[in-house]
């Protein structure tokens, strides 16, 4: 399982998943290791509307099938704290690179 989180915060963001789209474009495939046939996969998009400019921060947790599901605060100075197995992460979402 994989965990996606957003931290930059962005309004009007929206999480979606497509899997073997043909219209209004592919998403969601993969060639085989022939790359002669197209196998279903899942792709992951975030999309922003109204926004001129964006930053779009996202953390990636591999999460064992059935443990808790990592939680963020965001804090007043800009940071966001992820809870994780037990544990908590700092991460300067501002002091990333864009």
């Amino acid at each position: 399982e994989l965990a996606m989180i957003p931290l930059d915060g962005e309004a009007n963001v929206t999480l979606k998943t497509v899997s073997a789209a043909t219209k209004p474009m592919m998403q969601g495939w993969y060639n085989g290791r022939n790359e002669s046939s197209l196998h279903e996969a899942i792709t992951v998009s975030r999309e922003v509307k109204r926004v001129r400019a964006a930053k779009l921060v996202t953390l990636l947790i591999p999460v064992k099938r059935g443990d808790a599901l990592p939680t963020v605060a965001r804090n007043a100075d800009g940071t966001a704290t992820v809870f994780v197995n037990g544990r908590n992460y700092t991460v300067d979402v501002n002091a990333l690179n864009a």
